[in-house]
């Protein structure tokens, strides 16, 4: 199973970020434990840096998940942003002015931005 990249800074905010990451990195093997060792189970997880600018840095991870017995699979996408200056992960809800939001009161990441019309027409330019 894929980690997530980690920064290779020794400052106060990289080693915040490259703590949470190893948080939801654990938390994936943890979930994944249980079925791991079942036949026809699989984990599968494809990582990869979706922004890097001065100031941010934004990581996706796509996860599938089965677990033999089970009905279906389970895929969810995770999609941390953080504050490159301070290590905090980012609510782009509290950053972003509404007129760039997404109406829906979504909490996803990726909802926020890809559901934002506004957003939308500015990637678009």
């Amino acid at each position: 199973m894929e980690s997530l990249p980690r920064l290779v800074d020794n400052d106060p905010a990289a080693r915040k970020i490259n703590a949470d990451l190893e948080r939801i990195d654990q938390e994936i093997k943890d979930d994944a434990s249980s079925c791991r060792e079942m036949q026809n189970s699989w984990w599968y997880r494809d990582t990869k840096v979706s922004f890097a600018a001065p100031g941010f840095l934004s990581l996706e991870a796509f996860n599938d998940v089965y677990c033999d017995g089970a009905a279906h699979p389970f895929t969810f996408l995770e999609t941390p942003t953080y504050d490159l200056a301070t290590g905090e992960h980012v609510n782009w809800r509290q950053l972003l002015p509404a007129n760039l939001l997404a109406p829906q009161p979504q909490r996803f990441d990726l909802a926020v931005i890809k559901g934002s019309a506004q957003m939308v027409t500015l990637e678009s330019v």
